[in-house]
């Protein structure tokens, strides 16, 4: 996550950026509300092009005028829309905790699937929130809002620490209140979710957003992707034709009933499928009680503090950081404690002085000091530790190593001699075994990339990426070749080198780009 600077939009102050995508960027952004207790906030903000397009402004405008209705467990809460000059924003509550979509990469990277009855708790909160969605009325006219989302992605629905589901984005969000048409030369949403009436530029009902959760649904159940075994250019006359394999033959765990659920989620025919959330949510429901009666959301919560325990604590870490640097008052209920018992610990160490008789911890103020202090005297006390046991370690890391260096030189000196091989042949050996030692072989030389660092690897049966720019219609080179593709477009990753992505636009230059495992879509903004 990148550093924003400090810079202000409305009340609120920026940061640093989350994420950014075609429409905008959005902030991590914090407020003082009333006792100046600390809040953040999610923070949208539309680009510099957006903000002159009336229709996304107009977007934006909607998204937060759904804040007066959308109230409820599993949609994240809205706030205001605002601007602050020509920069128009929305702003929305921080869910601390993770995309879907990084819990279903675990799953694959793991090469398993998600368990069924998380699944199913997943899938029952979308629908809850869905049809919530769908029924809620116009507090000024009473009139059902009848809101379709048309956005539903493992993106936009969001986990946070506590097992709680929450469906994000309602930027695309259709309602009966706006006599608006989706046109039949604009798509709405991710390609690899949107239903195919959508794709076809037919009008979209709310069975369309069971159809994308019933994707997320059968991804969720098969580890696999939905599209994974249909060429690039099958989609598009998939989506004119569509069927798709049953979940017992990738999942055996599966059962008829639960595959048939699935399998009506995701119907192509939207006869055949649920025709709203509610409907969906009430088979879920049901298979969930029935066959995992034991099951609670405090089940999930605690495999989800688990599998990402790392995340959750650099983000509570990372919110602590930025109060203690603002030094100004917090919430006491959920930081105090944590600054006190770190102090504590530090006191206890000796490293500030003799541990004090126990505080009143009532006082927000002190526990920040408190927390400022005690964070230098632990770092300091880290890089003094640190440092004596870098100077031994590579004392005795030099003297093993000269020894063992020694060692294989003199053995293979003797057994170039015992085989009688010339000295030019010795040396040679000698070099391919140090250089496979050391992982310099033949493709190896090259400097391994960013991918290859961090110990990801791409999947083994090929996957589809979706490539945008900002202008649409640049050229598409994979791995140097020249694909018959412009943005956006399809392209296929097998492995490291078929990932590697240029982009060319005249007029805007060649951008380089290297597709990550498991991502499902690149923007590239070829104006910067």
């Amino acid at each position: 996550m990148a550093a924003a600077e400090s810079r202000r939009m409305g009340k609120y102050t920026l940061l640093e950026k989350l994420g950014a995508g075609g429409s905008g960027e959005v902030y991590l952004a914090f407020s003082k509300m009333q006792n100046d207790v600390v809040q953040f906030f999610a923070l949208k903000i539309l680009s510099a092009e957006q903000s002159t397009n009336p229709r996304a402004v107009k977007m934006l405008k909607r998204e937060a005028s759904l804040a007066n209705v959308l109230k409820h467990n599993s949609i994240v809460s809205l706030y205001e829309c605002g601007n602050e000059g020509e920069d128009f924003y929305v702003a929305m509550d921080f869910v601390k905790g993770l995309p879907l979509s990084r819990f279903m990469h675990h799953a694959m990277l793991h090469k398993t699937t998600i368990a069924i009855e998380h699944a199913l708790y997943i899938v029952r909160s979308v629908a809850a929130g869905l049809e919530y969605a769908r029924t809620c009325k116009n507090p000024e006219s009473g009139k059902p809002l009848n809101i379709i989302h048309r956005d539903i992605s493992p993106q936009n629905i969001m986990i946070n620490f506590e097992g709680e589901v929450k469906i994000i984005d309602f930027g695309l969000a259709r309602t009966s209140e706006f006599n608006e048409k989706t046109q039949s030369d604009q798509i709405m949403g991710k390609l690899k979710y949107i239903s195919p009436e959508h794709a076809k530029g037919e009008e979209v009902r709310h069975s369309s957003d069971v159809f994308s959760l019933g994707v997320v649904f059968w991804e969720m159940l098969s580890g696999r992707r939905f599209y994974q075994d249909i060429p690039d250019a099958g989609i598009v006359r998939w989506l004119g034709d569509p069927e798709h394999s049953g979940l017992i033959a990738y999942n055996p765990a599966v059962t008829p009933e639960l595959d048939e659920i699935v399998a009506k989620a995701c119907a192509g025919d939207v006869k055949d499928r649920y025709q709203s959330a509610g409907e969906l949510y009430k088979d879920v429901n049901s298979y969930l009680n029935t066959n995992y009666p034991n099951f609670s959301s405090h089940d999930f919560q605690q495999v989800i503090r688990t599998v990402f325990a790392k995340e959750m604590s650099n983000i509570d870490n990372k919110l602590a950081k930025y109060i203690a640097k603002m030094g100004g008052d917090i919430n006491p209920k959920k930081f105090e404690r944590k600054f006190n018992q770190y102090a504590d610990l530090v006191d206890s160490l000796g490293v500030i002085g003799p541990k004090e008789e126990p505080r009143n911890v009532g006082n927000t103020q002190e526990a920040v000091e408190r927390f400022r202090s005690s964070r230098l005297a632990i770092t300091e006390k880290k890089k003094q530790a640190r440092g004596m046991w870098r100077n031994y370690e590579l004392k005795k890391a030099i003297s093993i190593s000269w020894k063992i260096g020694t060692s294989l030189i003199l053995v293979s000196m003797v057994w170039s001699k015992m085989v009688r091989k010339d000295i030019n042949a010795f040396w040679s050996d000698n070099l391919n075994f140090t250089k496979k030692i050391l992982g310099f072989t033949g493709e190896g030389d090259r400097e391994p990339s960013s991918i290859t660092k961090l110990g990801l690897k791409y999947p083994k049966d090929p996957v589809t990426v979706q490539i945008r720019t900002k202008p649409s219609g640049a050229k598409i080179y994979q791995n140097g070749k020249a694909l018959r593709l412009q943005t956006p477009g399809l392209v296929k990753v097998i492995d490291e080198r078929s990932a590697e992505i240029t982009l060319e636009y005249p007029g805007y230059g060649i951008k380089k780009v290297l597709i990550k495992p498991f991502e499902e879509e690149v923007y590239v903004d070829m104006t910067d």
